[in-house]
């Protein structure tokens, strides 16, 4: 086994792990605050780095960047289908505006003085765009091989972005890193388990935590070609954090 493979096989599921137990201990909203960090898209991108250098790299972040509005009409598909239907119908619907809308990014997306604007924007606006909630959240339970599948379908991501990497390019790369893996499967379990109203808060939790993954995609961007690849990992992990925290305190008042 090379150490890539290795690094891929253990990197992926001790964060996926972390994630799985910090969202039973906080409860919905901080699970979906947590599972927006790039938790898998991150990854990603230091593999693609390692693999394929530090210019691929940084464009394939821009990809991920891109990304953010996938993943909002992602949620937004998810959590306006779970009012009506139930989780089947829900992800499918869910996952073709999310298909639909990744094909529109790949295919044209403005330039970055532009597009910051606008995805800031859309993280303002769109947590009003949910469907209502009670106030009270069910208890968090969980399928005794959840985790299983979030750390499977998260390796079996890594490893189809990074062995096709070379064949689609940096950007669709990146674009395909931000696959909803952990969206989809915390929203399935969620829905069975919980119900509506904890998956809509579920996925308006995510909503927060895009901010820090667009700090984390922007920072790489600019800073991973002029700087050293652990320079320029560690400080987008820095700023992520720190949206990370400024989105926290947003969201608890």
């Amino acid at each position: 086994m090379t150490s890539s493979l290795a690094l891929k096989l253990a990197l992926t599921p001790g964060i996926i792990a972390a994630v799985t137990y910090a969202g039973k201990r906080w409860g919905a909203l901080v699970a979906g605050w947590l599972s927006a960090f790039p938790v898998i898209s991150g990854p990603i991108l230091l593999f693609l780095a390692l693999e394929h250098g530090t210019p691929f790299a940084g464009n394939a972040a821009m990809g991920s960047f891109s990304g953010v509005l996938a993943f909002v009409t992602f949620y937004l598909a998810y959590a306006w289908s779970a009012t009506r239907f139930s989780w089947p119908i829900s992800l499918t619907l869910s996952l073709l505006a999310y298909t639909l809308s990744a094909c529109l990014l790949l295919a044209w997306f403005p330039p970055i003085h532009l597009a910051l604007p606008i995805i800031l924007a859309v993280l303002c606006l769109s947590p009003r765009l949910f469907p209502a909630t009670h106030p009270q959240e069910s208890t968090a339970t969980s399928h005794p091989h959840e985790l299983a599948y979030r750390i499977l379908a998260a390796i079996i991501l890594v490893l189809a972005v990074t062995w096709a990497a070379s064949t689609i390019g940096a950007r669709a790369s990146g674009i395909a890193a931000t696959f909803p893996v952990m969206g989809s499967i915390l929203a399935v379990f969620s829905h069975r388990a919980q119900g509506t109203n904890y998956v809509v808060r579920l996925l308006r939790g995510m909503v927060f935590g895009l901010y820090s993954f667009t700090a984390f995609c922007i920072a790489l961007h600019l800073t991973l070609q002029p700087h050293s690849m652990a320079w320029a990992f560690l400080v987008s992990l820095g700023w992520a954090l720190v949206a990370q925290g400024l989105a926290w305190r947003f969201t608890r008042q």
